[in-house]
């Protein structure tokens, strides 16, 4: 048996409560002593991790914000004015590389303005691609023009590329939170369960990777033959996604059934 301290409270005659400074010995055991000593070390350690990677949370919520409404973030003296898409130019991306990532030649509609300011007709192309195509030609919209410079003008259009490194910036982070942070936690303080092993490693990474497949189909322009390394590509990361999903699942079933079994093994045992 170990023990613990825990404060007397007193009461005095005139009704006010004191606490003694003399403390009591509880007696508790090992096991809850031992385990309880352990999540206080694993909170502790989580801190550092909560920290940094919920600052990086917070920089992908703000990607997808400024790439969603780039208007909001906009110079307070630009000033709003009416617009219309009169087309859209499409213009030719060569392949690239972001990272890891392979993007293969494509092209990307630019809607251009019309609008007048100041008296002035002017035409601007916009400097952010759209796809799909969020206007009609036609279409009137508000934009914002530097009275400065006015063809510097700042659009409704959202900024695809923003929102999806900011989306792929949550995800990550959500995933070391889990891996980093709340699992060692859990396993400190259940160490003999399995579900926290599921909720904070299993399904997110699974998660993780198949958001990796998705946000590449999705930023990927087509699949044809004439970009056989996107489509390789693609095949394997829906392998790797699929490979570990497997293995995760069947550890997941395998699991739950041994829980099964022990449960009815012991319900026999008291009937």
């Amino acid at each position: 048996m170990r023990g613990k301290y825990k404060n007397k409270k007193l009461i005095k005659d005139n009704g006010n409560d004191e606490i003694n400074t003399e403390k009591s010995f509880i007696e508790v055991p090992v096991e809850v002593y031992e385990k309880d000593i352990r999540t206080r070390a694993a909170i502790r350690r989580a801190i550092t991790p909560i920290v940094i990677f919920g600052l990086i949370l917070f920089v992908g919520v703000f990607l997808i914000i400024y790439g969603a409404k780039p208007s909001l973030f906009r110079d307070k003296s630009f000033v709003p004015t009416q617009a219309t898409i009169v087309k859209y130019e499409w213009r030719y991306n060569p392949p690239s590389y972001f990272g890891s990532s392979y993007h293969p030649s494509h092209w990307s509609p630019h809607p251009v303005f019309n609008y007048v300011y100041d008296g002035k007709e002017y035409t601007v192309e916009s400097r952010v691609a759209v796809y799909p195509i969020p206007y009609e030609v036609g279409e009137k919209i508000t934009i914002y023009v530097n009275p400065s410079n006015p063809t510097d003008v700042v659009s409704p259009i959202a900024d695809q590329m923003y929102i999806y490194i900011g989306i792929g910036i949550i995800v990550a982070s959500v995933l070391a939170l889990c891996i980093l942070a709340l699992y060692p936690i859990l396993k400190a303080k259940y160490p003999t369960s399995h579900w926290h092993k599921f909720l904070t490693l299993y399904i997110p990474s699974m998660i993780f990777l198949w958001g990796i497949v998705i946000l590449y189909c999705v930023s990927s322009s087509g699949f044809s033959k004439d970009n056989i390394e996107a489509i390789i590509l693609l095949v394997f990361l829906i392998a790797v996604a699929g490979f570990i999903s497997t293995i995760m699942i069947k550890d997941m079933i395998m699991t739950i059934r041994d829980y099964v079994k022990q449960k009815a093994s012991g319900h026999n045992k008291k009937s």
